[in-house]
């Protein structure tokens, strides 16, 4: 799968920092041998690569050390109840602490609403996503 991905962006014009691709955090872990030697490969060709679902894999620094890392996706799961929840907010607060820390950006997941929204830029998160933001939506070619 890697050669036919690594072939197209590779024969592609002008796709430098343009592509990113996102791996969970669970599948990294999986088989962290594959995800470092695919997060390798997509460095050279100038893509990106985001930890999705981060949060959720009880991954090892060690571990995530070894990805070639541009971002990491914070999770539904502590965003959703962010401005209730303080160990959720305790959790998102980290997270943003330790990509900055190591200069990655961080979106966060599921944003629905104005308060979230208001305490993730509180935090210092990059960027966010969700419904309060944009209906998810089908590519469009032109």
């Amino acid at each position: 799968m890697t050669n036919a991905i690594t072939d197209a962006i590779a024969e592609a014009d002008d796709t430098d920092g343009r592509i990113s691709f996102e791996v969970t955090e669970h599948a990294a872990l999986a088989s962290i041998q594959i995800a470092e030697r695919f997060s390798d490969d997509m460095r050279l060709l100038g893509c990106r690569l985001a930890l999705d679902d981060f949060g959720t894999g009880f991954g090892t620094f060690t571990d995530l050390r070894r990805l070639a890392l541009h971002s990491l996706k914070i999770d539904i799961s502590f965003v959703r109840g962010l401005p209730e929840n303080r160990r959720d907010e305790s959790v998102v607060k980290m997270i943003i602490h330790i990509a900055k820390e190591v200069g990655l950006v961080t979106t966060a997941e599921g944003v629905g609403d104005a308060a979230t929204l208001a305490r993730l830029i509180e935090l210092g998160a990059d960027q966010v996503q969700g419904y309060l933001i944009a209906r998810p939506a089908l590519a469009t070619t032109s």
